[in-house]
Order: C-alpha cells, then sequence, then structure tokens
C-alpha cells in the first residue's frame, strides 16, 4: 500500500513548522534591555521592595558574565589612572558627551573637570536618538580593552565614522553601555 500525497503533506508542514520554530529561536538573544531607569514593569514593581536596600548604582544580579566590585563615579583623571583594573568589570561613569555617531550608538565620554584627559569610547548596548554632545550622562557597562571597529559597509559609515573609530583603535573602551541623560543643554 502506498501513501498518498495528504497523509504525507500534513506531516511534511509539522516537521516544517518544528524546524521554523526551532531555528527562531536560537537566533534570539536570551537577554531583554533594562527598561530606563525610573520606568517600572510589572516584573521589577514586584520585585521593587525586595531591592530596595540595594544602592541605586549597582547593577542587577545575575545580568551578565562580567565581574562585580567595578567603579561607580565620574569619568576623570583618578579613573583613568586605574583603568586597567577595572578591565572586564561593570562600571558606572559620569561625564560629558564629546562626539558621537550618526546613528548614536557610540559615543565618546570626556570629563567635564579635565577636558585634556582622553576621551572614552562608549559602544551602547542600544541607540540613544535623544543624546546629544554636550549632554551629561551616565553610562553603564563592561569596560574592555583593544577596541576594533566593527566591520560595517563602507557606504553606511563613511569617512566620518571611519575616522571616528579608527582614532579609539586598541584603546580600551566601554561596551554594551547603558546610558542615561541626566542634563542636557538643548532642552
Amino acid at each position: 500500500m502506498s501513501t498518498t500525497p495528504t497523509t504525507t503533506t500534513p506531516r511534511l508542514s509539522v516537521v516544517m513548522l518544528c524546524l521554523s520554530a526551532g531555528v527562531l529561536a536560537g537566533c534570539g538573544s536570551t537577554q531583554s534591555p533594562d527598561p530606563a531607569p525610573g520606568t517600572g514593569t510589572a516584573e521589577s514593581s514586584s520585585t521593587a521592595q525586595s531591592s530596595a536596600s540595594l544602592p541605586a548604582a549597582a547593577p542587577a544580579p545575575g545580568t551578565g558574565n562580567e565581574s562585580t566590585g567595578g567603579y561607580v563615579g565620574a569619568y576623570d583623571e583618578a579613573f583613568h589612572a586605574e583603568l586597567s583594573s577595572y578591565t572586564g568589570q561593570q562600571v558606572s561613569l559620569t561625564g560629558e558627551v564629546g562626539d558621537l555617531i550618526r546613528s548614536r550608538s557610540a559615543y565618546e565620554l570626556t570629563s567635564p573637570t579635565s577636558p585634556d584627559l582622553d576621551p572614552l569610547l562608549i559602544s551602547a548596548a542600544y541607540a540613544v536618538p535623544d543624546l546629544q554632545i554636550g549632554d551629561t550622562v551616565t553610562v553603564t557597562g563592561t569596560l574592555r580593552e583593544g577596541f576594533e571597529p566593527p566591520v560595517v559597509e563602507e557606504a553606511v559609515t563613511g569617512d566620518e565614522e571611519a575616522g571616528f573609530y579608527d582614532q579609539h583603535l586598541g584603546q580600551p573602551y566601554l561596551d554594551e553601555a547603558q546610558v542615561e541623560i541626566l542634563d542636557s543643554p538643548a532642552s
């Protein structure tokens, strides 16, 4: 007895559906973006009471592979002098946006108190459309060594962005950073 096309077609559809679901499950990220500071979710509001004793600048427990015990404070000469001791750790820095690329996904953090201090490259986890040069910000991310620019199509980046990244080659940078705009001269 042979199988008819009507019995193999449903089986094939089920197999294809299962394969598609498996492939799609592997494409997504297991991390969801952190909500902006000051905004809550149903999940975060239920845990707000239990985490009220934690300091505001402390990273949420279990949010990454970073070491704990990083720096929290101003981007200044004192931090810059100890920069290498924080490599691989999550740090929170306050400073000013010195320069940025058009997409707002990478920018420089400068020190308002030490204008001669080398800027620190910030590679943001997500683009921040409202970010402007001169904004006072707090950024939280993992300090990495040896910046390598992203590989993108030349037509997209243009010479301006290539020059922006080239000046940071091999330098320390803050990776997967979250930003909070504290003050903006434009507003």
